[in-house]
């Protein structure tokens, strides 16, 4: 099996969920996030779970949290133009790394706006990294995306949620550091879930404080597809973010 194919199977895993029930939920009335839990009992922990995401984050927050590194290298992008949502699979080398733990880039996808609110306000963009290891455990770094700045990388490739074209047009030999602020170091990070069904709790979130921004034309097409795919923030229950 090649390391595309290998690379494949692992997002596809990851998303069964959302590519199995694509038609059992959604983020309208009748099948959106208040009524997730009664769609599936697979998607019960979306109503009884206590370690829920997305969340409010209302400096101050603890501090003194180590931070996640990045190696991001250069790989190919497989553009996924999904029901819900824009995104792309990752085929390259690109991991973060905390303490001992490796897990490697899979993939991302965008929400608009943004799903984590900064003392209850979103970005208009939110872009969600997804990691994984040799654990039950994901790393999703999440980066908060601005509009009404120049064009950029990132606003390019949420533009292409308007192109008409066939699924899995790939951009190749892409640097994924551009995926990423110039100083992804100072950090949010928190123990949560997964911000769509099955919303199981087995995400080690990390919410990057510096930002990216996009033009408003960017922003726009993005919109025009994809837009209020945003599951509303959930209670703390007691869990503490920590800042880095």
């Amino acid at each position: 099996m090649s390391h595309h194919d290998v690379v494949r199977s692992i997002l596809l895993t990851l998303l069964a969920p959302l590519v199995a029930c694509a038609e059992a939920w959604g983020y309208d009335v009748g099948n959106g996030p208040d009524r997730w839990a009664d769609l599936d009992p697979a998607f019960a922990m979306a109503r009884s779970g206590r370690r829920q995401s997305p969340v409010d984050i209302s400096p101050p927050t603890g501090t003194g949290g180590e931070s996640v590194v990045f190696s991001y290298g250069r790989g190919n992008l497989v553009i996924r133009r999904e029901s819900l949502m824009l995104s792309c699979d990752v085929v390259g080398g690109a991991a973060v790394r905390t303490g001992d733990d490796v897990r490697g880039l899979t993939g991302f996808h965008f929400h608009s706006p943004g799903e984590h609110t900064i003392g209850g306000q979103p970005a208009d963009i939110e872009m969600h990294l997804l990691h994984e290891g040799d654990d039950d455990r994901l790393t999703v770094v999440a980066v908060l995306i601005d509009g009404g700045r120049p064009p950029s990388f990132i606003g390019d490739i949420v533009s292409l949620a308007s192109v008409r074209a066939d699924d899995g047009s790939v951009l190749d030999d892409v640097d994924l550091t551009r995926l990423l602020p110039a100083d992804p170091s100072s950090q949010w990070r928190y123990e949560g879930s997964r911000t769509f069904p099955p919303c199981t709790e087995d995400v080690d979130w990390v919410v990057l404080q510096n930002r990216l921004a996009v033009s408003n034309g960017q922003l726009e097409a993005l919109r025009s597809t994809y837009v209020g795919n945003v599951r509303p923030t959930q209670p703390l229950n007691g869990r503490t973010i920590v800042s880095t």
